[in-house]
């Protein structure tokens, strides 16, 4: 009995520390994504909003 418990709780661990690390590492991605997807959609609305002045004036 106390057999299967220590392996229910080593295997219980395991699994925490992988799902831990497969969510930082998801996180970071996504993070890290959001932030080059911020940067592109900023130059991009200055670069637009720069032709769309330059028409203008």
């Amino acid at each position: 009995m106390m057999l299967g418990r220590s392996w229910f709780l080593s295997s219980s661990v395991i699994w925490f520390v992988l799902w831990v690390g497969c969510g930082s590492l998801v996180s970071l991605s996504l993070i890290s994504c959001l932030k080059e997807m911020r940067e592109v959609v900023s130059q991009g609305f200055t670069s637009s909003c720069g032709v769309v002045f330059s028409n203008l004036s």
